[in-house]
């Protein structure tokens, strides 16, 4: 039984990148003052956090300010990344295993600024990730 491109797409979303994962976030990335990351790569969500509540009150938004901060992976680097405008796909919800592709993403300070035009929800879901969280 071949698989075709879809197929195996569909199969990867699903998939642990660290376990598979070739990379495709340069090495010293956290070290950048200033640069852009051209990409295009996919990254899987490692922890979502919003910087402006504390842990116990994540999930209780009321409307308010959100700042959150994303820990993603490549497979075989972890980069930190904020969301510096809305992105679709993007919440404290969003479960680990979840992926998104970046392309031109601006980073400052070794952190990726993530916004609509440069960050899109591509799914996935990771049975064993999702079960810890």
């Amino acid at each position: 039984h071949e698989l075709d491109a879809d197929q195996c797409f569909a199969l990867l979303l699903n998939c642990d990148l660290r376990k598979f994962g070739e990379g495709g976030v340069p090495e010293g990335l956290g070290k950048t003052d200033r640069t852009i990351f051209e990409g295009p790569a996919v990254v899987q969500v490692l922890k979502v956090a919003n910087v402006t509540e504390p842990s116990y009150s994540q999930h209780m938004q009321a409307g308010r300010c959100r700042a959150l901060m994303i820990t993603l992976t490549d497979g075989k680097r972890e980069c930190m990344a904020i969301e510096y405008g809305p992105v679709q796909g993007l919440s404290v919800d969003t479960p680990p295993g979840s992926k998104f592709r970046i392309s031109r993403a601006s980073v400052v300070s070794g952190v990726l600024l993530l916004e609509s035009r440069c960050c899109v929800a591509v799914g996935g879901v990771v049975a064993a990730m999702k079960d810890e969280w």
